[in-house]
């Protein structure tokens, strides 16, 4: 796993670069086991905003996701979400494909197993 946690034109406390390293370590253990995750995390801000600019790159996976919000921190956590539901939604299918079950079934079976 490679995770890039970078600002540009703002410094970047070891607190929020440890943050996002754990919660995208956390994604990487859930959904992907022991496939290779390349994460970019770019922070910027734009007047009083932070914005944050997620990239991941995995096998046949690539998804961006970008949030602002007046916190850094916050920013981080909007960015992710949509990440995360897609990574959901793509186990989800994995799973229909390997056990033939029904797509509803399956959400809710993986939404009721998920820790976060």
């Amino acid at each position: 796993m490679q995770i890039t946690v970078s600002g540009r034109q703002i410094d970047l406390s070891d607190h929020l670069r440890n943050r996002v390293w754990d919660q995208l370590h956390a994604i990487d253990r859930r959904y992907f086991g022991r496939e290779s995750l390349i994460t970019q995390v770019t922070f910027s801000r734009r007047r009083a905003l932070f914005i944050c600019d997620i990239t991941v790159r995995a096998a046949r996976i690539n998804l961006r996701s970008e949030a602002s919000a007046d916190d850094a921190y916050l920013a981080f956590t909007h960015a992710l979400a949509p990440i995360a539901s897609r990574l959901v939604e793509l186990r989800a299918r994995r799973y229909k494909r390997r056990s033939g079950v029904s797509a509803d079934e399956t959400a809710f079976r993986i939404w009721m197993t998920d820790d976060g």
